[in-house]
């Protein structure tokens, strides 16, 4: 017999359920019982989703074992970069922090049961697992209870983050990720902690142990140390300690564009659409703010590195800031940004050693700031190689759009793709596993780049060999140009998944020899080409430019007509969650061999979801067949989500597909933060005679079945068949109440939704 849970998301599918279970808990819309090989093909060929619980990861140790049966001290040990030492007794008098695992998701006959106990779960883990906090007499009452597969204490190997997946730099010859220190090089760490609470006493020990902290946020402490101090072991196995990682400096992640991503010209726009009325915020290096292209639609400036000063001698900011929302005057319309109507929050990051000092030890700071001057969009072209890990700056952008609903925060992928120094890819092709940091965050819109269509001009032209030589070695990858093929990707643009498998980049945009405003202050050197006002009475200057901060720019101005479109035609104030939606929800699949290559599937590692394509995101004049239906109910907390099994399902007609004929649902949602998913919704599409689709069915996965580690899901149908559809959002498993998303439908000749 195997445990399974069974998904009813129809009103007859339980009456086919609980009969062939034994065991049986049921929560809402989804039951969880014993069923041997049999019932459960019986159930898939009644069209039910069936999922196999999987086992319980968890490793026990003799201490646990000890714990559980009552000892009242223990002493705990981890490995510190290569060395182990004595971690401070740790005191069960007091409650601790412990992992449980459950036999399926938290269904709410469950959660009572804890509750009755006392017990609070705190945060999700893969594999229905639960970090807790609970005393020494409730230990034996947990583990007794029937739906507990196991527990453990929440040891201090487990805070310390693996520094071979750190890179301080890809070049020749060493391996990705692999950082060779000095004897005993000083190193800037990170200490997040279990709650805001614990954060005094980890820096009141830090004091006693004469540790030097540089900085503290809401759940972060950071320090500076030793790497082969034996303090940073003690660290690690502090009861308040959630994670201890290296802090790595971030940097930026350095016309065509518009017509790449079907922007249409800024005299006919999307819709009549600019950016007016929309405050984006950037935060860059700095900004010219006397280039024309910027007029005096620049209503904030804040110096944040340099205090009271905003200007640009490196000249990304500047750069960026015109891809967004520059608005072409310098040369005569030809060089505009995607919302050239849009207003501009700019918080300059560069300091006085020409890094990025501007930034706050806690990012909560940064995007605060910004939203507080009106910013709904927030553009963040920098970033740290990390390789896909799941950061305290990760956790942290999460944590502010999680507490401000309506913030969509942009974010670069990161240039840290590599072919010269694989480990999952095939030769001449661009390696996984290089997405930076924050844009590991799943609550943020993460952006790679793909390649621009230009054939001259900046690096055009160039072979990726011959750009970066020590990186890409081997063709087909060497021997392709940096641009002149828009169906592929940039071969710098950092690919994905991330550590706990999510898929990012959500999407690509243009990349790769990007021309966008110059500072005046900025050297030629700084760019690719630097070309001259087109005309003689025009005196500011452009630049190219390529990386993924070019590309995410390109996404930003145009989350920015996507946000006009809901205020100004569909009378709705939009949540990030419906922006990314529906950003998501119009891309296209790129057809390039770099783009599509392994595991092939889609979405994929390398591009996400595709394509940024605003012809297919949004009605306008050039494609007047597409329609477009939303649900937004961040602002309506009645029907928000609070338990597990709960679903919603809306009804709506296909008629005799017109001019577009795919069918396309994108579910979004803003999770809690936390490296898996707090909160796990799914989307389902029910097609006429009551087959079902599931979100993201094309991704890499060795387990059919729903989407238990994405918070953005995309349904597409090709040429739908006329009839009647449903599309459900099921909680998979709810582990904070409140869950709110967003849902958007397009294709052509679709009726409204409507809520059954």
């Amino acid at each position: 017999m195997k445990r399974i849970v069974a998904l009813c998301i129809l009103d007859s599918d339980a009456g086919v359920v609980e009969p062939l279970l034994k065991d049986v808990t049921v929560s809402h819309g989804l039951v969880t019982g014993l069923a041997d090989d049999d019932a459960i093909a019986s159930l898939r060929d009644q069209g039910i989703i069936v999922e196999e619980v999987p086992e319980a990861r968890m490793e026990e140790t003799a201490e646990d074992r000890e714990i559980i049966h009552g000892m009242r001290k223990a002493r705990s040990q981890t490995s510190f970069r290569g060395f182990t030492d004595a971690l401070p007794d740790i005191d069960l008098e007091a409650p601790q922090f412990f992992l449980i695992w459950l036999k399926g998701p938290l269904l709410e006959p469950w959660r009572d049961e804890l509750g009755k106990l006392g017990i609070v779960l705190l945060e999700a883990y893969p594999g229905n697992g639960f970090r807790t906090r609970m005393s020494l007499g409730q230990v034996a009452e947990v583990n007794a209870l029937s739906f507990v597969a196991g527990l453990r204490l929440f040891s201090g190997a487990e805070t310390v983050a693996d520094f071979s997946n750190i890179s301080a730099g890809v070049g020749g010859g060493a391996r990705r990720g692999v950082r060779a220190f000095e004897e005993s090089p000083e190193v800037v760490m990170d200490i997040l902690v279990q709650s805001p609470d614990e954060r005094g006493s980890v820096e009141n020990w830090c004091a006693v142990k004469n540790i030097h902290i540089l900085g503290s946020g809401r759940r972060k402490v950071r320090i500076r140390i030793t790497a082969d101090d034996p303090r940073l072991a003690e660290i690690s196995g502090l009861p308040g300690v959630r994670s201890v990682e290296e802090f790595v400096e971030p940097k930026p992640n350095n016309d065509r564009a518009r017509v790449l991503v079907n922007v249409p010209p800024v005299q006919t726009g999307v819709s009549g659409l600019t950016g007016a009325g929309v405050i984006v915020g950037i935060a860059d290096t700095g900004i010219d703010d006397l280039h024309a292209d910027f007029g005096t639609r620049i209503i904030h400036r804040i110096g944040r590195g340099r205090p009271g000063i905003t200007t640009d001698p490196h000249g990304h900011g500047t750069h960026v800031a015109g891809s967004v929302l520059g608005d072409g005057a310098a040369s005569s319309g030809l060089h505009s940004g995607m919302a050239p109507a849009a207003t501009l929050v700019f918080q300059s990051l560069l300091d006085n050693g020409g890094q990025l000092g501007g930034l706050p030890v806690d990012l909560n700071d940064l995007f605060g700031e910004a939203y507080a001057l009106g910013a709904r969009i927030h553009n963040n072209s920098w970033g740290s190689g990390t390789f896909s890990r799941y950061t305290a700056g990760a956790s942290e952008v999460d944590e502010f759009v999680h507490d401000n609903r309506d913030m969509l925060i942009v974010i670069s992928a990161g240039n840290d793709g590599i072919e010269s120094s694989r480990t999952y890819s095939a030769t001449g092709f661009v390696d996984w596993l290089s997405i930076g940091s924050p844009a590991t965050a799943k609550n943020a819109l993460t952006v790679g780049a793909s390649r621009s269509d230009r054939t001259t001009g900046g690096d055009s032209a160039s072979t990726w060999a011959a750009w970066m030589p020590k990186r890409y070695k081997n063709p087909p990858i060497a021997h392709e140009t940096v641009s002149g093929d828009p169906e592929s990707l940039a071969a710098f643009s950092s690919r994905g998944p991330c550590d706990n498998n999510s898929i990012k980049p959500d999407l690509v945009a243009p990349g790769t020899s990007i021309l966008s405003a110059k500072s005046g202050l900025a050297a030629d050197v700084n760019f690719e080409e630097v070309v001259p006002p087109p005309l003689p009475h025009l005196t500011h200057t452009y630049g190219y430019m390529s990386g993924t901060s070019m590309a995410a720019p390109v996404v930003s101005g145009c989350a920015a007509l996507v946000r006009e479109y809901y205020v100004r035609q569909r009378n709705h104030e939009p949540s990030a969650a419906l922006l990314k939606a529906t950003l998501v929800n119009g891309t296209r699949m790129l057809k390039g061999r770099d783009a599509t290559a392994l595991p092939g599937t889609s979405p994929n590692y390398h591009q996400g979801h595709g394509c940024i394509d605003m012809l297919r995101t949004v009605p306008s004049p050039d494609n007047p067949e597409l329609a477009l239906h939303f649900i937004d109910n961040w602002k309506q907390p009645g029907t928000h989500f609070t338990s597990t099994g709960q679903y919603k399902r809306y009804a709506f007609k296909v008629g005799a597909t017109g001019p577009t004929p795919l069918l396309r649902v994108t579910l979004a949602y803003t999770d809690v933060p936390g490296r898996s998913l707090q909160n796990d919704l799914n989307v389902y599409l029910v097609l006429p005679g009551n087959g079902k689709v599931i979100g993201n069915h094309g991704r890499n996965t060795a387990l059919p079945g729903p989407d238990h580690e994405n918070n953005v899901e995309v349904l597409s149908l090709e040429n739908p068949v006329p009839g009647n559809y449903m599309v459900v959002v099921f909680a998979y498993n709810i582990l904070w109440s409140g869950q709110d998303f967003a849902l958007v439908l397009t294709g052509g000749n679709v009726g409204s939704l409507t809520q059954v």
